[in-house]
């Protein structure tokens, strides 16, 4: 009776042993989706309420740059678009091709 106690907590140890193993890797592959999700989140998704940039952008005081570049890009693309549609070449001669 004594052996078939002793196998009986035995296992129940090694359950809880497993339990605990697998406890502790989701916490960890937490923890990872987690890092992820917040780099993500303040590095690289654009905030509409933020015109358009990451949070880190604003909070590092990028955005002025990052919202001038935006423009100049946005100018020449009109002005590339313009030249192509008036029929001056357009972007044959931007681009040199």
């Amino acid at each position: 009776m004594l052996r078939h106690t002793l196998i009986w907590v035995d296992s129940l140890l090694n359950e809880k042993v497993l339990y605990i193993r697998e406890l502790l890797d989701f916490r960890g592959k937490l923890e990872c989706v987690t890092e992820w999700f917040v780099e993500y989140y303040n590095n690289r998704r654009y905030h509409e309420s933020l015109d358009n940039l990451t949070p880190a952008d604003v909070y590092f005081g990028k955005k002025r740059e990052r919202l001038s570049m935006r423009n100049m890009i946005k100018h020449e693309t009109l002005k590339m678009r313009r030249a192509y549609n008036l029929g001056k070449g357009g972007l044959k001669n931007i681009c040199n091709l």
